[in-house]
């Protein structure tokens, strides 16, 4: 799968992480947003296997995020900044085949154009801290 499909496929799960803070699990809604975004059948089997596992290990992702905010709290970061944190840490974490790297890149990009500019520096800050001490050294 290419960078920008595997980005499109991102995009998706991250709309669908959203829309479930906001309005709990709708599988009519999700399936609008799979359609809106015609990705390919391996990209749609991506984007469902993350959303399964980030829904599937919300804790362990959560206690992730928290740990690694500096001065804030969870529950005060913005719904789309929560959503794109939980995707981004469930694919370092249980996708090893995936660069930590690039996931984190595209999920700046994936902030910059989708969540807010201010909120990149926190993404970043939490992400690069997960990572790191995720990876081994």
């Amino acid at each position: 799968m290419s960078q920008p499909s595997r980005r499109t496929a991102r995009v998706t799960v991250f709309r669908v992480l959203y829309q479930r803070a906001k309005i709990g699990t709708n599988p009519a809604g999700e399936m609008i947003l799979f359609r809106e975004a015609e990705l390919s059948e391996k990209e749609v089997n991506f984007a469902k296997t993350l959303i399964d596992k980030t829904w599937s290990e919300l804790e362990a992702i959560d206690q992730a995020i928290q740990k690694n905010l500096k001065n804030w709290k969870q529950s005060r970061l913005a719904d789309g900044l929560n959503a794109l944190l939980r995707m981004a840490l469930a694919e370092i974490f249980f996708f090893p085949k995936v660069e930590g790297k690039i996931v984190i890149n595209d999920t700046l990009e994936i902030c910059r154009s989708h969540v807010d500019k201010q909120a990149i520096k926190i993404c970043n800050g939490v992400l690069n801290a997960a990572w790191k001490e995720h990876s081994p050294q």
